[in-house]
């Protein structure tokens, strides 16, 4: 979840949430989400309207769908690596390859956080949301930049048209660098991937996707897509829910932080 900052803490941070910068939505963002989204919770049947409404036949019917992985309505996540950092590396060729923390006015000394920490800064220990102090201690060779609010919009505006531009999808923006793409399609790994290409060809940035049969899967499969992880796409369904799943802490969920897993 991207709830865990403060709306304080996210301001210290030049803008930023708890990890590339995005937009914030409460704790309840999952299923406030669902409630408000153009996306359906589950996958509709195909050929008809998106609607979280649904008969009891309907509903019969998309669960069977969901348990087989056989469904026609996919939704994808698509999600920046690294975004400010990234951006940041495009405008400064020189920082490729080090360690860059982005956050409040780039300096350590002041009072900050980290908006978002590249993924070189990282391998020691640097993350969103931490004191800028404490990571120029974990991370003293770290090159500390300012963010810089209006350019990020621009850049991420940039990639969003990207993603609208593909014919016969549905795109719900979620921040500065993630989207959801809702489309009617065979192979939502064709797609994924031709979107990656997309946005690396008009933006040169890169990003991984999360394939899903609803909102909040696609949302998980992201995770098992980043760099480190996966190859950049990556797909989660009810299919292979259990055998990715089942294993996991209940915060691995989307919308369960440390105090609620506490309490589940």
């Amino acid at each position: 979840c991207r709830c865990r900052l403060s709306g304080r803490e996210r301001r210290r941070a030049g803008g930023g949430d708890d990890r590339e910068g995005s937009s914030h939505r409460s704790s309840d963002c999952a299923s406030a989400l669902h409630a408000t989204s153009r996306f359906p919770a589950y996958p509709p049947n195909r050929g008809k309207s998106i609607t979280l409404g649904h008969t009891a036949c309907e509903g019969r019917e998309r669960d069977a769908a969901r348990q087989t992985g056989n469904v026609a309505y996919w939704v994808l996540h698509v999600d920046l690596d690294q975004f400010l950092a990234a951006v940041e590396v495009l405008r400064r060729p020189e920082l490729a390859g080090r360690p860059v923390v982005v956050g409040g006015k780039g300096d350590p000394t002041q009072r900050a956080v980290v908006a978002t920490a590249s993924y070189e800064a990282r391998q020691h220990g640097v993350r969103s949301g931490m004191p800028l102090r404490t990571a120029a201690k974990r991370c003293p060779e770290a090159v500390f930049l300012p963010a810089d609010n209006a350019h990020y919009e621009a850049v991420s505006e940039e990639v969003m048209e990207t993603l609208r531009a593909r014919g016969g999808v549905v795109v719900e923006v979620m921040g500065w660098d993630e989207a959801f793409v809702g489309a009617d399609v065979d192979d939502p790994e064709e797609l994924a991937h031709a979107i990656r290409a997309d946005v690396l060809a008009r933006t040169r940035l890169r990003c991984s996707i999360g394939v899903g049969d609803n909102m909040l899967r696609a949302k998980l499969a992201t995770q098992f897509a980043k760099p480190g992880s996966g190859d950049g796409v990556y797909r989660l369904t009810a299919a292979n829910w259990a055998e990715v799943m089942f294993d996991r802490p209940t915060e691995a969920l989307w919308g369960i932080g440390t105090k609620t897993a506490r309490k589940l």
